[in-house]
C-alpha cells in the first residue's frame, strides 16, 4: 500500500500501454502531482534486454530498488521470463 500511496499517477490520472520485444509497458502520468509510473511485464518465458522511451534521468524500481540510467530518456531494461517490474521515472 505503501508504493500506491506515495504515487498517485497509480490511481488516478493517464495512462498509455506499448509493446516492444515481448513486453508490454503502461506508462501511469498524473497530471496534477506530475509522477509517473511505468509497470513493465515479459510475456516470454526467456529473460529479454529491451529498450523503452519514457523521458526522464532515471528509473526506480519500486520492489527491488534496481536503477536504470536514461540515455536521452531512454532505457534498456532486462527483465526475467515472465517478470514484472514497477518504476518510478524520475
Amino acid at each position: 500500500m505503501r508504493i500506491r500511496s506515495e504515487n498517485p499517477s497509480l490511481w488516478r490520472g493517464s495512462n498509455g500501454k506499448t509493446f516492444n520485444n515481448g513486453c508490454i509497458f503502461n506508462c501511469k502520468y498524473d497530471s496534477q502531482t506530475g509522477n509517473k509510473v511505468v509497470f513493465a511485464a515479459n510475456l516470454a518465458y526467456n529473460s529479454v534486454t529491451t529498450h523503452y522511451q519514457v523521458g526522464g534521468s532515471r528509473l526506480t524500481d519500486l520492489i527491488s530498488g534496481r536503477t536504470y540510467t536514461s540515455s536521452n530518456g531512454a532505457y534498456d531494461i532486462q527483465l526475467n521470463g515472465l517478470g514484472v517490474a514497477l518504476f518510478k521515472v524520475e
